[in-house]
């Protein structure tokens, strides 16, 4: 049977720990990640999705008040 988390009871959330890893490990890390996305990132961006952050921003500089761009 599927959960339904429309109600479920919020007061026994688990509470994340942040984890804790050293400077090295981040970087390398970082880097790992770097060199197994490195192909994607050159990718152009598909009409589509370009075309959809136009609109969201386009969207939002409507709703921002005048003078807080």
């Amino acid at each position: 049977m599927a959960a339904d988390y429309n109600e479920r009871d919020d007061s026994k959330a688990v509470q994340l720990e942040t984890p804790n890893l050293s400077p090295s490990l981040q970087g390398h890390l970082g880097r790992q990640l770097r060199a197994a996305y490195s192909e994607l990132i050159d990718e152009p961006i598909p009409d589509r999705f370009s075309k959809l952050l136009e609109e969201l921003a386009s969207t939002q500089s409507e709703k921002s008040p005048k003078g807080e761009e």
